[in-house]
């Protein structure tokens, strides 16, 4: 919720907010994901990285997988 409400701010398509973490790339590594959101996002301060792990490893679009699709991210924002 937290990274969606820092998300609701950015007046843009959710697909075209998917650049913000891909750098126009087709996938995002769960790492890049994981930096974005908490250094260009700035959200360090309000979520752990241990929390950002977590998150990744339990949601049904990234379980199982390295990386996020423009897919997955629009599912789960």
């Amino acid at each position: 919720m937290r990274i969606s409400r820092k998300l609701a701010n950015i007046n843009c398509d959710i697909e075209l907010m998917f650049g913000i973490f891909s750098r126009g790339q087709r996938t995002v590594t769960k790492e890049d994901f994981k930096y974005c959101c908490l250094h260009r996002l700035q959200l360090k301060k309000e979520i752990a990285d241990k929390e950002m792990d977590l998150f990744l490893m339990g949601n049904p679009y990234t379980k199982g997988k390295n990386y996020l699709e423009q897919h997955d991210f629009v599912q789960i924002f």
